[in-house]
Order: structure tokens, then sequence, then C-alpha cells
């Protein structure tokens, strides 16, 4: 893998602008970097993974993965609480996470957290797949275990794993494709099955509690109750992008398509020429790429709206709230996935906003919140706040990696700090004021 990383950094650097200096962005940034240091860690040793947890509606918490051996859950709202837990991250899920207990010797005791649940597995070399929710999970390695309910002695499951497992929507049954294809689903309380036939290619389960099936030649409906399936359309290399309830949202055949979740009437044609979807707005604009998501690293590719070509090899950052621009980080099919951070009004001359930009996000007041001098993780990461109208951009975080926005808070992010030591920090702030 070694030669190969190597490779594609030689061949993705080309042309790309993998510069730190002072003058970044080309919008003057002003003012010095905050001191972070005074600013309280949320966590007690680095942290490798993070994820929010909504416990129970509008209940946040942040869970960090730290390198001490032990899992922090913090609560973000008042009461503040906090929890650790001795134990090894096996997954999360929307309002929970999975862990293994490390209760001594080789057995793995799987546990839900906020739960007494907990099942043994044989061995600490398999896959744990939750449901969206966490309600229920399966484990697979040799033998597949769904909520402590053996299933199949010995597992007939295809790798990946995590592509070949899905629960319901309701999670009461668990979707198995096995390495021939085949897919059956189980009760997951009963261990009772329905075989529902062979079928290759990317699985969805659709917002109707239907199996949608992407393959090289077709999109097939698929009921999990065993009824017949339907053929929704057929055309060369589908790709699934979203749901727009109750329509399905797609590509196909080189054109962006839609179809009814409901009947099986012929899909409408929302864009021709078009590999995949980018973006798809409530009022009917598609923005589209004719690059299909493996042609560059991390699946950068050209972006198109209607006719105007914005982007060359990046990736789509979203239109303004009043859709009267267009954001995008461009030439960013890098080893490190940052690039100039660039707008333009619809069909307008683009305006170069930042170098090495990994991420970004539109503020409500119309301001770009930046992780900018992120050509490689580093010191030289910071987080800027750029007004475009004003022409100027404003420090908010010095050494920072990655922000996420606090749930229900949308004034407060969570800062990603850069330490010396593997992992990183986490703080918490208020985004500037315009």
């Amino acid at each position: 893998m070694r030669p190969l990383r190597l490779a594609l950094w030689a061949f993705a650097c080309c042309g790309c602008s993998l510069i730190w200096d002072d003058t970044a962005p080309e919008i003057p940034l002003l003012g010095a970097p905050p001191d972070i240091s005074l600013l309280p860690r949320l966590n007690e040793s680095p942290v490798g993974n993070q994820a929010f947890i909504e416990r129970s509606p509008s209940d946040w918490w942040l869970m960090m993965e730290e390198r001490n051996g032990f899992i922090h859950t913090l609560r973000l709202s008042e009461p503040v609480q906090q929890e650790f837990i001795r134990g090894r991250l096996l997954a999360v899920a929307r309002s929970t996470f999975y862990y293994d207990a490390i209760e001594g010797g080789n057995q793995v005791v799987v546990r839900r957290w906020a739960s007494n649940q907990g099942y043994a597995v044989p061995t600490k070399q398999g896959t744990l797949v939750p449901s969206q929710d966490g309600a229920s999970s399966a484990w697979v390695d040799q033998v597949l275990i769904a909520d402590g309910r053996m299933l199949q002695q010995p597992a007939q499951v295809a790798k990946p794993f995590r592509n070949n497992l899905l629960f319901s929507l309701d999670d009461q049954q668990l979707i198995v494709r096995a390495p021939n294809n085949l897919i059956t689903v189980f009760m997951v309380s009963t261990g009772q099955s329905i075989v529902l036939g062979n079928y290759s290619g990317k699985l969805i389960v659709d917002p109707l509690g239907n199996l949608l099936v992407f393959s090289s030649a077709m999109v097939v409906r698929v009921p999990l109750d065993g009824s017949p399936p339907a053929l929704l359309d057929v055309a060369p290399n589908p790709e699934f992008g979203l749901f727009d309830f109750p329509d399905l949202i797609y590509s196909a055949g080189g054109e962006i398509r839609r179809h009814s979740l409901y009947d099986d009437t012929p899909p409408r044609i929302l864009q021709s020429g078009a590999a995949r979807v980018l973006g798809f707005y409530s009022d009917g604009t598609v923005v589209y790429s004719r690059d299909s998501a493996t042609h560059y690293i991390y699946g950068a590719g050209d972006g198109w709206l209607g006719k105007w070509h914005f982007m060359e090899r990046g990736f789509f950052a979203g239109l303004s709230r009043d859709r009267a621009r267009a954001y995008w980080i461009d030439h960013a099919a890098t080893a490190g996935g940052s690039g100039e951070l660039m707008s333009a009004s619809i069909g307008g001359t683009p305006n170069l906003l930042g170098r090495n930009v990994h991420q970004v996000s539109e503020l409500p007041d119309g301001r770009l919140l930046a992780v900018a001098n992120r050509a490689l993780l580093g010191p030289q990461n910071r987080i800027i706040v750029i007004d475009e109208a004003a022409g100027t951009a404003r420090w908010v975080a010095d050494r920072a990696r990655a922000f996420r926005f606090v749930p229900d808070s949308p004034q407060e992010i969570l800062v990603d700090i850069v330490i010396e030591n593997s992992g990183h920090d986490v703080v918490r702030m208020a985004i500037p004021p315009r």
C-alpha cells in the first residue's frame, strides 16, 4: 500500500496548491489567532474518534474514544454530565454506541451504551454493525449473531461485511447477503428467515421499508416480506443519489433520474450528460458531475449546474441559501483532500477565497467557516471565517484541523486542536460575530 499511496500523492499533487504561507487566503486575513489554551479541553487524554449521540430527542452527548483506553461521554447541555467507560469502541449509531467491555480473556462482551444489555461473542476479530438508531446490532466473524441470537454458524456473509448487512427501518429484520449474492432476511427476535433471491450491487433500504438494489444494469425494488420484486429501471451503471420523498433521485445511463417510490411508472429525466448527483434542492436544481466517484481520489470530480462548468476536480460545498452563489473546493484530488475554496454567482466568474481548504460551511449570516492551510495535518492548520461581501477573513482558531457544529446550538462549534502526540484535543467555542 505504501508505494501506491506515494504514487497517488505524486499524481494528485500535479498542478494543485500545496502552499503554506502568511498570504493565504487571497482575501486578507485580519487580526491575530486567539489563544486556544485559554479554552478548557473537553477531553482528558488525546482523542482518536468522536461522534455526536442523540441519547433522546434534543439530548445531545459527545462520545470521545480517548487514547488512555477509556470512552468518554459528555452531555452538551445543562445539567452537564460525563462518564468514563473502560472499553474498546466497536460501532456508533444515532442514539448510542457499542463497545467491548474488556472483561478478560479472548471473549468479547458487546455492550450498548446507557443500557444493561450485552452479549458475548467468540473472538475479538469480528465486525459489529448497528441498526441506524442503535436499538439492534449484528456481530459477524466466523459466526453471525444479532442481539445475542445465533443466526448462522458458520456465517455466510459477503465481504466487506458492512456493505452486506443491513437492518430494516424498524430494527426487527436483518438483511444478509452471502458471497454467492443470495440475500436472506432474518427476524432478529426469532431467527426465522425469508430468502429473497440473488442480487448483486449496492443495497439501500428506502423510506417505505423496501430493499433497493442498484446492480450494474438495473434498479430493483425488493420487498422484505418475500413479495415479488419490481423492476424500476433498466440502464447501465445506476448509482444511488438521495431520497426526495416520495421520490428516489439517482444517476443511470448518463442521466440524473427521478422515480416514485410508490409506483412503477417510468422515471423522469432531470439532467442529461451526468454521471452522479452532487446536490439536489427543493426547487428542482440539480448539481452534478460528469466524472464517476472513482475517477479521482476521495470521490473528487468536475462540477456542473446546467451547462455551467464551474469545477474541474474537487468537492462541491453547496449553493448559498438564496441559491444565488455556488461554493466549492477545487483542485482537491490530493492526498490531503484539500484545495482552493472558490465562490461564484451562478454562471459567473469564480473568486478565490482560500488555499488548502479542507472543510467549509455557510453560516446563517452568509459568511463561510473554513478549515484552511491544511494541505497536510499539522500545527499550521487553522479555522477562519470568511466574509466575502466585506472582502475579509478573520481568525477563529489556530492549530485547528476540523470543526463540528454543536447540535441545537448553531453559534457554537467543537474544534479539533492538533497536538504533538497521536490524536487531538477538543474545545468548545462560539463562532465570532460579524
